[in-house]
């Protein structure tokens, strides 16, 4: 086991323990702890007790461990998704492909297919940024804000991160054996051992941890009070197979007789319009968990049972499956609210936080109703995968296997029965969102077209979080409901650093077109998933600036709440206000009452997207 970790498994700079045995084994690398992890549960499941000890390295050994990283090579090369396909490269058949008798031809031809597809859409987010990227660099150089990099300053931000390595010591043998699992160090002698830091299973500050939570905002613009309704913190190395989904659904006292399938178009706008309380759900797996009913006065109930939340399910499957899951009860059967008085409801925000130790939290907000975004409904459903390091293709591959093998017995009983409430009764169900895990490797994939072009680069792929959300909305002036989809990354760490002195330049800049190309690359799949829907993003309206000879508009990173005022929408202010502070800002273009400002709706949304 130690000489697999020692060998198979490459040394990684990064903070916390972030990935987990599984994430580890999936990703091919971690870091000193996220690597003992490993061999610690593999020992543990074979019945073998074993304990951490862990070692300050000294300067030299950090130097040599951060020169291995950074001169590694095509740490991206599996990702060659876009290449031409090679009969002879191709892998050896697996075992069900043999028991089959599937045709060698037949897997070639979906090989080239699935590699024309990714080369196709690698370039349209690649074309995109051609000139973006470039044109963004020079703003940046302009303003007099920005400075690149030396290498000194790359090469310090890893070094932190390797301060110490994590030898395992075998307990359950008569004499303990300790393995120093670093391929770079040399023997670890006694005195080092006596000087170790002891620990028998994984320090819980160490963990990595993503927390979401549903919270009201109530009150005026002026004086808000948040109040959290719904909250989850999940170590962070159990969740790249694991989908999680938000659902807020509405909870209806008076439910139609007839089921919601059945509603003509005037029916779903009138219940939707109708809706007054509501009710967060989070799924994870066979996770479920409810939040309290509250309703758009920003009042809350203290509810333990309601059956008529059920019938929400129902609701998803007539409009296009926007929901995966369905609802159950809660225990109890008591209903009355709250003592605190009625407010006005200013927004519904759905917040994540990864925490990582070592590093400030990143922290990232989205409201999903409320003053500021009052064109949707509250009813909306938010699909988020996280990745918490690259995962290979064939491990997706064998994630949507596993998703259609579970799911199949599902959905068959639930196609054949003729129970109207069969729609809420099926449990079990494993999501599987394709155009999230297709964002997340063709994100690796882009990184990976970066390095070919520039080979005095390494990579460094860090956690990602991605989220769709598709909203509820009445259309305006109709008795229609119609949708509304977003991709949005909440965080995506991945950088690329210089190997040596003269690259240091190269990598600032290869870094900013790889943002632009993972900004277009949500455009691209939406595009992809609804060929007839226009989309927008931040790159699609700077290109459309650039077309129409705007100027852009940069704010420093000390810019006053006052400086942003007469450029951004109110909505667009808050964001940036939130999370945006002591960062560069450039804004395509200068007038906010410019011809692009006066777009459709959407364009508020599209302002926000330019965190990313």
């Amino acid at each position: 086991m130690a000489e697999f970790v020692k060998n198979g498994i490459a040394l990684e700079p990064y903070s916390g323990i972030l990935r987990g045995p599984a994430g580890t084994i999936a990703a091919r690398t971690g870091n000193d702890w996220d690597r003992a992890a490993l061999p610690h549960a593999l020992l543990a499941s074979a019945g073998y007790r074993s304990r951490f000890l862990v070692i300050e390295r000294t300067e030299d050994e950090m130097r040599t461990a951060i020169k291995e990283f950074l001169q590694r090579r095509n740490t991206c090369k599996v990702y060659e998704l876009d290449l031409p396909v090679s009969e002879k490269e191709l892998p050896p058949p697996s075992a069900i492909f043999r028991q089959f008798r599937f045709s060698q031809q037949n897997r070639i031809l979906l090989a080239e297919k699935n590699a024309e597809n990714w080369r196709q859409t690698l370039n349209q987010a690649g074309d995109i940024v051609a000139t973006t990227a470039s044109e963004a660099e020079a703003i940046l150089f302009k303003t007099g804000f920005t400075e690149v990099p030396d290498f000194e300053e790359w090469h310090g931000r890893l070094l932190g991160k390797v301060r110490q390595t994590v030898l395992v010591e075998l307990l359950d043998i008569d004499f303990p054996k300790t393995f120093c699992l670093d391929p770079l160090m040399a023997e670890i002698t006694q005195e080092r051992l006596a000087e170790t830091e002891v620990f028998e299973e994984i320090p819980e500050e160490l963990r990595a941890k993503l927390v979401m939570r549903i919270i009201l905002q109530t009150g005026t613009p002026d004086a808000l009070q948040d109040k959290t309704i719904l909250e989850h913190a999940q170590f962070a190395g159990t969740l790249f197979h694991q989908p999680i989904q938000l659902q807020i659904s509405p909870v209806y006292e008076h439910p139609e007789k007839k089921p919601a399938q059945t509603w003509t178009p005037e029916e779903w706008a009138a219940n939707l319009a109708g809706f007054s309380k509501f009710q967060a759900v989070l799924y994870l797996n066979e996770k479920m968990m409810t939040s309290e009913i509250f309703d758009l006065s920003g009042k809350i109930s203290i509810t333990t049972s309601d059956p008529n939340v059920d019938n929400a399910g129902q609701i998803g499957d007539a409009n296009q499956g926007l929901w995966g899951g369905m609802f159950t009860e809660n225990e109890g059967d008591s209903d009355k609210e709250s003592d605190s008085e009625p407010t006005v409801l200013e927004a519904i925000l759905f917040e994540l936080e990864m925490a990582i130790p070592d590093e400030g939290p990143i922290l990232q907000r989205c409201i999903l109703y409320g003053r500021l975004r009052n064109e949707v409904s509250p009813v909306c459903s938010i699909d988020l995968l996280v990745n918490e390091g690259p995962i290979r293709p064939n491990i997706t591959a064998w994630m949507a296997l596993e998703a259609f093998a579970v799911n199949t017995p599902v959905l068959t009983s639930t196609i054949r029965s003729i129970d109207p409430h069969r729609f809420e009764e099926a449990q079990g169900f494993q999501r599987f969102p394709q155009m999230l895990h297709n964002w997340l490797t063709g994100r690796i994939a882009l990184a990976n077209r970066m390095l070919q072009q520039n080979q005095d680069l390494a990579w460094l792929p860090g956690p990602s979080c991605i989220m769709k959300a598709v909203s509820l909305k009445v259309a305006s002036g109709s008795k229609e409901v119609s949708t509304e989809v977003a991709l949005d990354v909440a965080f995506d760490l991945q950088t690329l650093f210089p190997r040596d002195e003269a690259a240091a330049k190269k990598a600032f800049s290869a870094n900013i077109a790889l943002g632009f190309a993972e900004t277009a690359l949500e455009a691209v799949l939406l595009g992809q998933k609804n060929p007839g829907a226009a989309t927008g993003g931040p790159v699609a309206d700077w290109l459309a600036a650039r077309v129409a000879g705007e100027k852009p508009s940069v704010f420093p990173p000390d810019f006053a709440v006052e400086d942003i005022k007469d450029n951004f929408t109110d909505l667009a202010q808050q964001a940036i206000v939130e999370h945006e502070g002591g960062k560069l800002l450039i804004r395509p273009f200068t007038d906010r009452f410019s011809s692009l400002s006066r777009r459709k709706e959407s364009f508020r949304k599209n302002e926000l997207s330019y965190k990313n």
